[in-house]
């Protein structure tokens, strides 16, 4: 499963399903959608470093604001 397929479609089954699982499998499931949520934020942010001035104002950010963004550790929100 991708993660957008998981975000749009299945959140909230995998989500309520995860604790019906074992205690270990519940520390992994949640490790596994940590780490994919850092993956995430991380491609997000490098995109968003690639984007010239014009797609920026496009999406109704400044360049210091989007230099901001990209500069910040895959950890922090």
């Amino acid at each position: 499963m991708t993660l957008p397929a998981l975000q749009s479609h299945n959140a909230i089954a995998v989500l309520s399903a995860a604790d019906k699982l074992p205690p270990l499998s519940q520390v992994v499931f949640a490790v596994s959608l940590r780490v994919m949520t850092w993956e995430m934020r991380s491609r997000t942010r490098r995109a968003l470093a690639k984007l010239s001035a014009r797609e920026l104002a496009d999406i109704g950010l400044s360049p210091a604001t989007a230099q901001r963004e990209a500069q910040r550790r895959f950890w922090q929100i």
